[in-house]
């Protein structure tokens, strides 16, 4: 099935078992400064560039012209939708960012998949508010 609208977010962390709590806290508390502070100038700008890059780079062959032009036939928006990408991207301003954040990554709707030795890892996690009240039952 093919999302038209919506969003999805990895975040994919190589830790040890021991280490499993500490580093989704850390993660839970990077998406809360990413939602309550304004990015600076440059981290917009970079943003922006890295976004403007990989724009550019999934149009240099044709798989990935064709994939962005299904994509587009998909969502509804013309092929003219890629004239104005750089455009728009150079627009988004840190606000614009920040609101997103609080849009796509809501805290409380996350999921949370945790691979690992249930035994040591459970501890931890019991201990991550976020996710606490949903682990499985023991």
């Amino acid at each position: 099935m093919q999302r038209v609208q919506g969003t999805s977010w990895v975040e994919d962390a190589d830790i040890t078992a021991e280490s499993t709590g500490p580093a989704i806290s850390e993660i839970y508390k990077e998406i809360r400064v990413m939602q309550d502070t304004l990015p600076t100038d440059a981290e917009v700008q970079g943003i922006r560039n890295y976004m403007n890059g990989t724009f550019v780079l999934g149009l240099s062959s044709r798989d990935g012209l064709a994939m962005r032009l299904s994509t587009l036939d998909v969502l509804g928006l013309g092929a003219d939708y890629l004239d104005g990408f750089v455009g728009r991207t150079n627009a988004l301003t840190a606000s614009d960012f920040q609101t997103a954040a609080k849009r796509e990554l809501p805290v409380d709707g996350l999921s949370v998949v945790v691979v690992g030795p249930m035994q040591s890892v459970r501890p931890q996690l019991e201990k991550v508010a976020q996710i606490a009240p949903e682990l499985p039952k023991k």
